[in-house]
């Protein structure tokens, strides 16, 4: 009994040296000639101290090296071992493998990729029996792969089972209908959608002739996000451009300045939804002047644009810094017409900004916002003179000086500061 253990350690031994050092010729005239016994051969592995995906190896590469020498026991260590590499690469590489048998083991795997290469690969494996199994899988990319890449693959099957309400991962849908059948455009398309991709459900919707577009762009648009809007927009010629403008402008965040004026810049988009939502948003002060400012330097040389409607919304704002700052940043706008609001608003420190359109602003009309700065100026001082009077007047009040309110009588009784006002 000893011997015999021993004679396996050597043997073992001579394995590792064999397969692990490249001399693999020295096995198969052993073993041809019976020097080593084909069960000696299956019983060293199985004796072996180490681990069963270690015993696979040297059975695969053993069983490799015998060729024409078919020795069973090495094809049971490596279906026992449940290596799904190494059982595909024994029914590959092996010419009296039991292909049936290693079938049914890769299946057991549940491995759809190695179910997929095993049917590609694999001499006399069972295509349309590995094909369910891929089926009943329910995995989208699996389905896709199969049908691509395996040759005499059922596609009739297949494509139903990417349409099926079970299968996930159904993105691989446009791959499918681009690269293998799209009979079932139908069921693709809600495949595709069901698949949450946006880049591929925009693609579909580009490049799969009879995709359901309608049904793609409302799933788009369901799903709320602008840029996903944008994107199909541009990229898909048949698509409701009025639709999508819509929901773009009802989804887009105004700070994201750039991406409005890339979408309004693209061909057929309705221009004027887009238009009277911002100067709407604008008279409502839901957003800075300076998208609109953006907006209009970024359009009006590519498209026709009513830039007298966005100046008149920055009047109706109300606000002194809103029409300077629109003024002073945006190209071709009527700087006359700013500068004659500015002037004829009431509002505090008008002075001040009435300085700034002059300091700041190109072609301001500076003789008319000097003579109003001019006033200002002297409102200020009849303000300081009426300031000091009141509160003189206010002392002696309080005081209960009637001799010294006496000098104020015609302060007090017309409104001389209101005339020298006007």
């Amino acid at each position: 009994m000893k011997e015999s253990i021993k004679m396996n350690d050597y043997l073992m031994e001579l394995f590792k040296y064999t397969i692990g050092k490249g001399n693999k010729g020295l096995i198969y005239p052993l073993v041809k000639e019976g020097i080593v016994s084909e069960k000696s051969v299956v019983k060293t592995i199985n004796d072996a101290d180490i681990e069963s995906e270690e015993k696979s190896k040297y059975a695969l590469e053993l069983a490799k090296e015998l060729k024409d020498v078919p020795i069973k026991g090495l094809e049971d260590i490596v279906v026992n071992a449940n290596d799904v590499e190494d059982i595909y690469e024994f029914a590959k590489y092996v010419k009296w493998a039991d292909i049936n048998r290693l079938s049914k083991a890769i299946v057991e795997s549940k491995d759809a990729y190695s179910i997929t290469a095993f049917a590609r690969e694999v001499k006399g494996a069972s295509v349309s029996d590995l094909a369910k199994e891929v089926i009943n899988l329910h995995d989208g990319r699996a389905i896709y792969t199969f049908a691509y890449s395996v040759k005499g693959a059922p596609i009739k099957e297949l494509e139903k089972s990417m349409c099926d309400p079970e299968t996930y991962n159904t993105n691989f849908a446009y791959d499918f209908a681009k690269n293998v059948s799209a009979n079932d455009v139908e069921g693709l398309t809600n495949a595709v959608i069901k698949g949450k991709s946006i880049q591929n459900m925009t693609a579909f919707a580009r490049d799969i002739k009879g995709a359901n577009i309608r049904k793609i762009e409302n799933a788009i648009i369901k799903n709320g996000n602008a840029r996903d809007i944008y994107k199909f927009t541009k990229e898909v010629p048949r698509a409701n451009k009025k639709k999508l403008t819509k929901a773009f402008i009802n989804s887009v965040y105004y700070e994201e300045e750039s991406l409005l004026c890339n979408f309004a810049l693209l061909p057929k988009v309705d221009l004027d939804v887009i238009n009277d939502t911002l100067i709407k948003k604008c008279l409502d002060k839901d957003i800075p002047v300076s998208v609109v400012t953006n907006y209009v330097n970024s359009l009006q040389y590519h498209k026709n644009l009513p830039i007298d409607k966005f100046t008149l919304a920055v009047i109706k704002r109300g606000r002194p810094w809103d029409i300077v700052d629109f003024a002073r940043n945006t190209e071709n706008v009527q700087v006359d017409e700013l500068a004659d609001a500015l002037i004829q608003m009431e509002c505090r420190e008008k002075k001040y900004w009435l300085y700034e359109f002059m300091l700041k602003v190109k072609n301001a009309p500076i003789s008319k916002l000097n003579e109003a700065f001019k006033k200002e100026s002297k409102k200020s001082m009849l303000k300081v003179q009426y300031s000091e009077e009141f509160l003189k007047i206010l002392r002696l009040v309080r005081n209960k000086d009637i001799e010294g309110l006496r000098k104020y009588k015609d302060l007090l009784n017309e409104d001389k500061l209101t005339k020298k006002l006007k």
